[in-house]
C-alpha cells in the first residue's frame, strides 16, 4: 500500500503541466499573413518565417511562464495569453485575435513622434523597419501558471530585435523624429483566400541564447520590449497616500471575448500568489468572474510593493485554493488515514500474541 502511494505521489506532478501546439503550415501562414498585414499598413516589406526561431518559441511557451525570455539583446519577444474556463477544446481563440491585441495598440501610440500613452512595445515590434524574421510557438497552459484559468499562450520571437536602442529614431522609418509616413488609418485584419506558404527555415543572423530564465530570477511583471525614450523624462509619481499605498497600482486586466486589454488600477491591496514556483503579484481590478489579474508596476514610486508580502498557492478565484491544493490536502489525509490503520493492526496483533501466551 505505502509503495502505491508513493507512486501517485510520483506521478502526480505528470497531470499538471502544459504541452507545446504542433502548428501546421496553415497556422503559420495566418500568423506571418497578420504580421505582414500590419507591416504593410506602414509600408514596410514582410517578414520572412523562421522555423528556427518557432522552435525556440515554442520550447519557451512550453514553460508556462509569463514574462519575457532572458533574451541578452539577441531578439525581440511578444507575448499573449488567451484564459478560458471551461475550455474543453484547443486553440481556446483564434491566432488572428492573439495578434490583433498586439495590432490593437495603434491607440495608445502617436506614430510621427512615436509617443505612447500605455502599452505600444508589441505594436512597434511588428513594424521595426530593422526586424526581417519572425517565429511563433504556441502552449496548452494548466491553470495557476500564466493566469488563474486554462490558457493559450503564444510567444513569437523576431529577428533583428526592433523598438529597442533606436535613441532619437523612428522604429517604422529608422530616422529621426518625426516620422511624416504614418498611415491614416488602421485597417482590420482579415483573413487571406491564399495565403502563402512560408519560406524555408533560414539561419538567425545572430546565435540565440538560452530562453528560460533561470529559477531565481527576478520576477518582473507582463511587460513589452523597451521603448525608446520618447519624450523628456517624467518625474515619479510621489508615493500614494498611506491610507492607501496600493492607490497607483494597475492591474493588466484582459476582458472580453476575444480579450482586449484593459489596464484598470487596482481596487485593493495587491496579493501575491505562486505561479509554476515563482512568486507574481496579482490585484482586484473589479473583474465580473472575480479573477485577480497581474500588477504591471510592482516595486515602482506609484506602486511600492514586491512579490515578498503572503503566501497564497496560486492566482484563484476570490483567493479560494486552487483544485491543486485539494488534491494534496486529500493525498495528505489519505496517509495518515492509512498510518493510524497500520499502527491499530500491528496493536490487535501485539494483544492477539499476547493472550496466546
Amino acid at each position: 500500500m505505502l509503495s502505491a502511494i508513493l507512486l501517485l505521489l510520483n506521478l502526480l506532478p505528470l497531470v499538471f503541466g502544459s504541452s507545446e501546439y504542433q502548428l501546421s503550415d496553415a497556422d503559420r501562414n495566418k500568423i506571418l499573413d497578420y504580421h505582414n498585414q500590419i507591416r504593410a499598413n506602414y509600408n514596410l516589406p514582410p517578414l520572412v518565417y523562421s522555423l528556427i526561431l518557432e522552435n525556440n518559441a515554442s520550447k519557451y511557451a512550453g514553460g508556462c511562464y509569463w514574462g519575457h525570455s532572458t533574451t541578452g539583446g539577441k531578439y525581440g519577444e511578444n507575448l499573449a495569453q488567451y484564459g478560458k474556463s471551461p475550455a474543453p477544446t484547443f486553440p481556446l481563440t483564434s491566432w488572428m485575435s492573439q495578434v490583433n491585441g498586439w495590432y490593437e495598440e495603434y491607440k495608445y501610440w502617436s506614430c510621427p513622434d512615436n509617443a505612447c500613452t500605455s502599452v505600444c512595445g508589441h505594436l512597434t515590434q511588428i513594424v521595426s523597419k530593422s526586424t526581417t524574421e519572425v517565429g511563433c510557438g504556441v502552449s496548452d497552459c494548466d491553470p495557476g501558471s500564466v493566469s488563474s484559468m486554462r490558457s493559450q499562450y503564444m510567444v513569437c520571437q523576431y529577428i533583428p530585435p526592433g523598438n529597442v536602442n533606436l535613441g532619437s529614431k523612428h522604429p517604422v522609418s529608422g530616422l529621426a523624429y518625426p516620422y511624416s509616413g504614418c498611415p491614416s488609418a488602421n485597417p482590420a485584419l482579415k483573413d487571406s483566400n491564399t495565403p502563402t506558404n512560408p519560406p524555408p527555415a533560414s539561419n538567425p543572423t545572430v546565435p540565440l541564447g538560452t530562453p528560460k530564465p533561470p529559477a531565481d530570477a527576478p520576477v518582473s511583471p507582463p511587460s513589452t520590449p523597451v521603448m525608446p525614450p520618447t519624450k523628456p523624462p517624467v518625474p515619479p509619481v510621489a508615493p500614494s497616500p498611506a491610507t492607501k499605498p496600493w492607490i497607483g497600482c494597475k492591474g493588466d486586466y484582459w476582458p472580453g471575448n476575444p480579450p482586449k486589454q484593459q489596464i484598470t488600477p487596482c481596487n485593493a491591496a495587491p496579493r501575491t500568489f505562486v505561479s509554476s514556483g515563482t512568486k507574481k503579484l496579482y490585484c482586484d481590478v473589479r473583474d465580473p468572474t472575480g479573477y485577480y489579474w497581474p500588477v504591471m508596476n510592482p516595486g515602482t514610486p506609484e506602486c511600492n510593493y514586491v512579490a515578498l508580502l503572503e503566501e497564497d498557492t496560486s492566482a484563484t478565484n476570490g483567493g479560494s485554493l486552487p483544485y491543486q491544493a485539494w488534491i494534496g490536502i486529500a493525498l495528505g489525509i489519505l496517509v495518515i488515514i492509512i498510518i493510524i490503520i497500520v499502527i491499530v493492526i500491528l496493536v490487535v496483533k501485539k494483544r492477539a500474541a499476547d493472550e496466546r501466551v
